[in-house]
């Protein structure tokens, strides 16, 4: 059986602390390119909270629409960067890839304390 959410509802979840943007992948001498440990601690910790709103498997097919709201304490990350990581935080466990987010709404402010902000939904198909 195919998981969706049923029509016009959302999922909505809070992670409190700095939201944190994609960093650029490094690469080590020897040529070995990984993601920096802040990022990926971000895109955990944004994965876990997901699970904890959404205990089935991925939601399939597309017009999955996310909106978002990072409370940062400086304007200073790109809110682009800051979608990167939130997109590639939910992959695996709200939907298989972000190629199926259909929809973005991004909002950046400052807060203190930081937190980032979501919610999820899936138009009919």
């Amino acid at each position: 059986m195919r998981e969706s959410l049923p029509v016009r509802t959302s999922l909505n979840f809070r992670l409190e602390g700095n939201p944190v943007p994609k960093a650029r992948p490094r690469v080590l001498r020897s040529g070995i390119t990984y993601t920096p440990k802040t990022t990926k601690e971000y895109e955990q910790r944004i994965g876990w909270a997901a699970r904890a709103v959404w205990r089935k498997t991925p939601l399939q097919g597309y017009g999955i629409g996310v909106r978002a709201t990072f409370g940062v304490s400086s304007m200073r990350p790109d809110i682009d960067n800051l979608e990167k990581s939130l997109l590639d935080g939910l992959a695996g466990v709200l939907y298989k890839d972000d190629k199926q987010v259909c929809h973005t709404e991004m909002h950046k402010i400052r807060a203190n304390p930081p937190y980032t902000e979501v919610e999820i939904w899936q138009d009919e198909d």
